[in-house]
């Protein structure tokens, strides 16, 4: 769950966790059907980050009781953070 820009995760138990993290934005559609348009909807909701850090994530973050904070340094070419990777 995101909260004021942060993820916000229950309790976790120490050790190493998968991450996912995904982001959509509104593309305006080009084409509606009839019912979209009775439906009022004119846009579609598309993923905008590469899948290494979603689908097929790479993401990998070790959780120990003193760390529990992480900054995700993402880009538009899916590279991995250094130290993120689980290796």
């Amino acid at each position: 769950m995101i909260e004021n820009g942060q993820i916000v995760r229950g309790k976790s138990s120490p050790g190493q966790i998968a991450v996912q993290i995904y982001a959509n934005k509104a593309i305006e559609k080009k084409k509606t059907t009839r019912e979209e348009i009775e439906r009022g909807i004119s846009s579609d909701r598309v993923q905008f980050l590469p899948a290494p850090y979603n689908q097929q994530s790479k993401l990998r973050v070790t959780i120990s009781n003193s760390e529990r904070h992480f900054d995700f340094d993402l880009n538009d070419r899916g590279e991995i953070p250094a130290g993120m990777s689980g290796n």
